[in-house]
């Protein structure tokens, strides 16, 4: 129980401190792509194109001078000091990392922030586990579960997908137990980020591009679905030249609400309400009229190979052709 009671207290500390850091993380990557111009890249100035150069030239000393641990990905480092250096990784790679990562994305470099995640996730569990044996003297957990809780809640407060992060660490360490506790570290991790920042780095990233996503939820599938998938195949359909009374003989009432008026090509007509074709006088049907006088909606369609995307985009009027 005792155990148990550690490991939750570490999922809390290290989410909180995880979402703290990546909201930080993403503000000061905009910061500096705002700075340089290079947040918005279709409205870029002239000198803009020189902003991975500045990135590289102060990115430069941090990774050969102030911390060589901070370079590339960092995923190689992480391995190195769980096995030469009991998993303990010095305090101030995690601001440098941070800081070089910054500069790299916020000047315009290739890629993105995953294995930074993961590497200054690690960090900060080796940093907890530090200030746990110095303040707490005594038995805790293996350098391991520290690391494995630091980068599963970092990674998922900046890349985002708790469940992912989740089910990583369970199929890395086969440990369910230490997974409840990497799931309560990522859902704050999570709740904290996108409470100080509204959304993720990758939500962010998408934001940047045009995309309209607000959540998590994947909405790719809404770009390749169209009208013509959602389209009824049952509705019962009328030659809009057929007269009111073969329709009424054909419909009566009760039998369906609304019939599709088709045209002689076989194309859209309108719509004919059941109710409205028995209201008709009876004068007017023994004249011969047609059902084409009552159609409704007739300009009112859409075509069948229209994306769902442009329809629930669109700000025309309901006609979308």
């Amino acid at each position: 129980m005792n155990q148990e009671r550690s490991l939750v207290g570490i999922a809390l500390a290290i989410g909180v401190v995880s979402g703290f850091s990546a909201a930080i993380l993403v503000w000061m990557i905009g910061l500096i792509g705002d700075y340089l111009h290079v947040t918005h890249p279709s409205n870029l100035p002239w000198w803009a194109l020189f902003a991975p150069a500045v990135g590289g030239l102060l990115v430069g000393p941090i990774v050969t001078k102030a911390a060589p641990e901070t370079r590339g990905h960092g995923v190689p480092e992480v391995m190195l000091a769980v096995a030469r250096n009991r998993g303990r990784i010095r305090a101030r790679v995690a601001v440098l990392k941070a800081l070089a990562s910054a500069i790299s994305v916020g000047s315009g470099f290739r890629g993105g922030l995953f294995f930074a995640s993961l590497f200054l996730g690690a960090v900060f569990g080796a940093c907890y586990s530090i200030a746990l044996d110095l303040l707490l003297p005594g038995p805790h957990f293996d350098q391991g579960t520290y690391l494995v809780v630091g980068m599963a809640a970092m990674a998922a407060a900046i890349i985002g997908g708790p469940l992912t992060m989740t089910f990583l660490a369970l199929e890395i360490t086969g440990d369910f137990p230490l997974t409840i506790g990497v799931l309560l570290a990522v859902v704050i991790a999570s709740l904290t980020v996108r409470r100080l920042f509204g959304y993720s780095f990758a939500t962010w990233r998408f934001h940047l591009r045009g995309e309209t996503i607000r959540s998590a939820h994947d909405v790719g599938w809404i770009r390749s679905l169209t009208v013509g998938r959602l389209m009824r195949r049952d509705l019962r359909t009328v030659a809009d030249d057929v007269t009111l009374a073969a329709f009424r003989r054909q419909f009566p009432l009760g039998s369906t609400t609304r019939v599709i008026a088709i045209d002689p090509a076989g194309h859209y007509a309108g719509i004919v309400p059941v109710p409205a074709a028995h209201q008709v006088p009876a004068a007017t049907v023994e004249q011969g009229a047609t059902v084409a006088s009552i159609l409704t909606h007739r300009e009112d369609f859409l075509r069948s190979i229209a994306s769902l995307a442009f329809i629930c985009g669109s700000r025309k009027s309901s006609r979308c052709v």
